[in-house]
């Protein structure tokens, strides 16, 4: 167990600010503004995505039934459709056909690792116990490169069983619009994992900012109101099973700013939201030694502790 040293965090602010109290004033002076991390620009950068029409919610509860189809043919993006895979609606309404991919050939979206942390040996044994015993239900939802936008946690557990190939169902209207693809990522995982009040935060401050953007519909409600911190805490129920009011979605929103493992450390319990609002307040150069610390040691090795 190690303990990470940090300065005080009013110390720090009074230097942020220009009142320090140093004789050669080199705290004195406001430090130059560093950018994020990449791993924090990718969840905000609203240039990563491309104009394109509202993506809607799934019509009824996105099932239909399933029908025969003919004998197994080579689709537009040159993977054979599966015969009797059957169809289902997809983001934008008409159906889309079940194809096999093979397994390899499927890649985690790049924001799975910030946004849905991997979940215990246990659960995934589980899934993947119900997998042999039981089959895959519902088919993996894809682009066409192979990133998966839906069903990291069956691709895992169908690799754990050695399959060669998996049911998807490829999205290629979303092929060139990676907001509306992101879009579809946050909600559908939204909407289908046990999530913590912290992923549920950064998941809908995802989908404020992709509502500006017109990539996502908010209850109207939430549209009108006015602080984004008060549309995040109307998106988000709690443990205790109320909405997040404005003040405490600020202080998770305040936490997001931190480093992705001083995050991931405050989600898992190992790291307080109260502490890991104070990382925020700390200098960059400061908050990176912590996420080494945490990444190198372990986010249950590491005590911080001000100084």
């Amino acid at each position: 167990m190690s303990t990470a040293r940090l300065p005080n965090p009013v110390r720090q602010d009074k230097a942020r600010n220009g009142r320090s109290s140093s004789s050669n004033g080199a705290l004195g002076r406001k430090p130059p503004k560093a950018p994020p991390g990449a791993l924090i620009n990718r969840l905000a950068d609203p240039s990563m995505s491309s104009p394109a029409d509202t993506i809607p919610a799934r019509n009824g509860n996105g099932k239909a039934a399933l029908k025969t189809l003919a004998p197994a043919v080579v689709g537009k993006d040159g993977h054979e459709d599966l015969p009797n895979a059957g169809e289902r609606p997809a983001v934008d309404g008409p159906a889309r056909r079940v194809q096999k991919r093979k397994v390899s050939d499927l890649k985690p979206h790049p924001l799975q690792a910030d946004y849905f942390p991997d979940e215990s040996e246990e659960a995934d044994l589980e899934l993947a116990a119900d997998l042999d015993a039981n089959g895959q239900r519902d088919p993996i939802d894809i682009v066409p490169n192979g990133t998966i936008l839906c069903g990291h946690r069956r691709v895992k557990a169908a690799k754990r069983l050695e399959w060669k190939t998996i049911d998807v169902v490829v999205h290629h209207e979303l092929a060139n619009d990676e907001a509306a693809a992101e879009a579809f990522f946050i909600g559908d995982n939204y909407t289908r994992r046990q999530l913590t009040t912290f992923q549920k935060v950064r998941c809908a401050k995802r989908r404020v900012e992709l509502a500006k953007l017109g990539k996502v519909v908010l209850p109207e409600e939430c549209d009108n109101l006015k602080k984004t911190r008060d549309k995040i805490g109307y998106l988000v129920v709690g443990e205790n099973g109320r909405n997040l009011s404005g003040r405490e979605a600020e202080r998770y929103l305040r936490v997001l700013k931190t480093p992705i493992e001083v995050q991931h450390a405050c989600d898992a319990g190992h790291l307080s939201l109260v502490d890991a609002g104070k990382v925020a307040g700390f200098f960059e150069e400061t908050q990176q030694q912590i996420a080494e610390q945490l990444r190198a040691q372990g986010p249950e090795n590491v005590v911080l502790q001000e100084t």
